[in-house]
């Protein structure tokens, strides 16, 4: 059976640069549907009633060790009815009754965090008696001052790995102590206490076989400061009203938003902000959002000794004009869609608003280029969207009455190349990109892919294996009636090997290598270790690639490689690559 466990219960895909991300299934999945039985020691209870079937047991953990306070949970493996579930009494003893004979999923919960794998139990008329395994770890804590005085109240932000995204948080007791129930994996700690600098725990906590204990220290804040750094300065380029509702915004962005790291404002009259507490040091990005109006830029964010530092960034919007028209499809007929993006890949981002019954449309945009996409407005999946062929432009007026026509006609066509010999390309993902829009097309099972309704200019292709491998390459359409070109696209340019070995890993660990070819971004391989540690990837091309060894068990929102480096391939190579976990 599918693993159905905390840190582990998500659906996992490939996002458009080919990485793993995960949604986590719906908790009422398990919650919402089930009655409540309260538990009843396997040794009492009456007679089960003629026909029905009662599961009873003991949980115990993996040191054999009763499992008191357990959930033990059930439902039909067939149909997903006869919901049932139960508390283990102090003796980690249970009793399910009530349920028709059958297969049943079997699995137990304790706190909020553990869920284990399901089994497969059959049911007959009767007792069955059937122990149940929950294994559990603990993450114990202190958090302290730098003169080890125990932080009462500290906030603790805890997020598990394994594609999940589960996030607890909680506070410290009077002597500053913390604990979670986990089953083995990765874990991510994020402290924070008034009058002190934050804290991520880095690298990451890995749980196997056994609990941890940790201390986390915080250094204090310089007197009168409240952060670390800080980012201030000035927004011009609004109104009054927009000041008003303005809001100033910040977030790492390597290594993915650490919990709790997000800062946030808004502007005085004259248009001032101040992020106090940016922490920890590295790249940030700022937004700007006024209404429809949005400004994102990076800062780099230095080590401030204790909260000495502030780091002014002014942001200057530029002067917005109304634009004003219709969509309409290529025929001229008024178009359905809900809404239509227009995107300048000079500028911060692109811009969208909602398309009328009637296909009109209003938006604010500032002086540039747009291409002009619509597509319909949907919140479960990506909608195919429809382009124009020629661009939206602003010229430092208002634009009244323009006519979008979703005319585009262009066409990329050509052959996917190299991909395994197993892999079924019609299941491949391909599709063109141009600033950040992006029309998607079909691969048929010989591998030959078609895009069609593109403007003219220059064009990114991508393709996804569907195991993460991307592949990449460039092509311009020219400025024709219907333009057309030709792009093969291959997962194997070259005939070269990368071979080795990893040393000192986890057998248990879920290792994979991020390969990256330096000179050409658009070419990514993931490639998996055996369990023996051995990997092996062919069809390279000459040139340097930056290679990651990664455990996917890791936390979505840390990027933390167990080893990098940088290969220069010029013929086939062996590598041996040193795996140092944490401490």
């Amino acid at each position: 059976m599918t693993a159905i466990q905390t840190c582990r219960c998500a659906l996992s895909f490939a996002d458009p640069r080919g990485r793993l991300v995960a949604g986590v299934v719906a908790w009422s999945l398990f919650l919402g549907s089930s009655a409540a039985v309260a538990a009843v020691p396997a040794s009492e209870g009456a007679p089960p009633s003629a026909g029905s079937a009662v599961l009873a047991g003991t949980v115990r953990d993996s040191a054999g060790a009763p499992v008191a306070g357990a959930k033990v949970r059930i439902r039909n493996y067939h149909t997903g009815d006869g919901w049932l579930d139960g508390t283990t009494d102090g003796q980690g003893r249970f009793r399910l009754e009530g349920s028709e004979p059958g297969d049943y999923l079997v699995w137990v919960a304790l706190g909020d965090l553990i869920l284990t794998d399901s089994e497969v139990i059959p049911l007959a008329a009767g007792v069955n008696h059937h122990d149940l395994l929950c294994p559990r770890r603990e993450i114990r804590g202190r958090v302290v001052s730098a003169a080890r005085q125990p932080l009462a109240g500290a906030r603790v932000v805890f997020n598990c790995g394994g594609g999940c995204s589960a996030t607890r948080e909680l506070r410290t007791g009077a002597d500053g102590t913390f604990s979670f129930l986990v089953l083995d994996g990765w874990f991510a700690l994020f402290v924070d206490a008034p009058g002190f600098r934050p804290q991520r725990l880095i690298p990451p906590l890995r749980i196997h076989g056994s609990s941890r204990s940790v201390e986390l220290r915080l250094r204090p804040l310089a007197p009168g400061r409240a952060g670390s750094v800080a980012i201030g300065g000035r927004v011009t380029g609004l109104s009054p009203a927009e000041l008003k509702t303005a809001k100033v915004a910040a977030e790492p962005m390597e290594s993915g938003p650490a919990p709790g790291a997000w800062r946030g404002a808004t502007l005085d009259a004259s248009g001032y902000y101040r992020l106090e507490g940016v922490e920890p040091a590295g790249v940030w990005g700022l937004t700007v959002e006024a209404g429809s109006k949005t400004i994102a830029q990076r800062v780099n964010v230095p080590a401030g000794p204790s909260g000495s530092e502030t780091l002014t960034v002014d942001v200057a919007f530029p002067r917005y004009f109304t634009v004003s028209g219709r969509v309409r499809n290529a025929d001229g007929s008024p178009s359905d869609f809900g809404r239509i993006t227009f995107d300048d890949a000079r500028q911060a981002s692109a811009q969208t608003t909602g398309i009328e019954s009637d296909g009109n449309f209003t938006i604010l945009l500032p002086s540039g280029a747009y291409l002009a996409a619509a597509d319909y407005v949907t919140s479960e999946i990506p909608s195919p969207s429809r382009l124009a062929k020629g661009p939206v432009v602003v010229d430092g007026k208002p634009l009244a009455g323009v006519e979008i026509r979703l005319d585009a006609a262009g066409v990329i066509a050509g052959r996917i190349l190299g991909a395994a010999a197993d892999a079924r390309l019609q299941e491949m993902t391909v599709r063109a990109e141009q600033g950040r829009l992006a029309q998607g097309g079909r691969v048929d099972e010989s591998g030959h892919y078609e895009i069609r309704g593109l403007p003219p200019g220059p064009w990114q292709v991508m393709a996804w294996s569907g195991t993460g491998d991307i592949a990449g390459a460039k092509v311009t359409l020219l400025a024709d009636p219907a333009p057309r070109a030709v792009l093969d696209v291959s997962f194997a340019p070259g005939t070269l090997t990368l071979s080795g070995r990893l040393t000192g890993f986890d057998p248990a660990a879920n290792y994979g290598l991020r390969i990256e070819r330096e000179d050409e971004p658009l070419a990514e391989h993931l490639v998996g270790v055996d369990r023996d540690g051995t990997f092996s990837l062919s069809g390279l091309a000459p040139g340097k690639y930056h290679v990651e060894v990664e455990d996917g068990g890791m936390p979505l929102n840390i990027h933390w490689p167990l080893w990098a480096g940088t290969v220069d391939l010029e013929s086939d190579r062996s590598l041996t690559l040193p795996v140092a976990l944490p401490p």
